[in-house]
């Protein structure tokens, strides 16, 4: 099965709108309807594996802090596109890294237009 980005991104959405733990089920992604019970059981179990969310039980799922940070790199739709273009066909691995490096390249070049502004009011 061909893993899914924007189905992996959906269910860390919902995890992080829960303040409790909670089970996952497919009437949840309405949205992805050609969505399976066993396709979401192969992307629950996956990002377990990258540890994107944990369990407490068989039905109690929450997100983790690197769930929330690939929460955080996803927020920007022109990243998350190109990411997607680069490398979303590559392992998660890749596909993480590309995303995580232009969410930073785009934070030092806000960072540089910020320190310019701040040094042209100065003089």
């Amino acid at each position: 099965m061909k893993r899914n980005n924007d189905l992996v991104l959906r269910i860390l959405l919902e995890l992080e709108n829960s303040k409790n733990p909670m089970s996952l089920s497919v009437s949840q992604f309405a949205d992805f309807p050609d969505l399976t019970r066993e396709g979401l059981a192969v992307h629950v179990a996956w990002l377990e594996e990258h540890n994107l969310i944990a369990s407490d039980g068989p039905h109690a799922y929450e997100i983790t802090w690197s769930g929330d940070d690939f929460i955080g790199y996803s927020s920007d739709i022109t990243l998350w596109k190109a990411a997607t273009q680069v490398a979303g066909h590559l392992s998660f691995d890749a596909f993480y890294t590309v995303l995580k490096d232009l969410m930073l390249w785009k934070a030092r070049k806000v960072a540089e237009e910020f320190f310019q502004k701040a040094e042209r009011k100065q003089k």
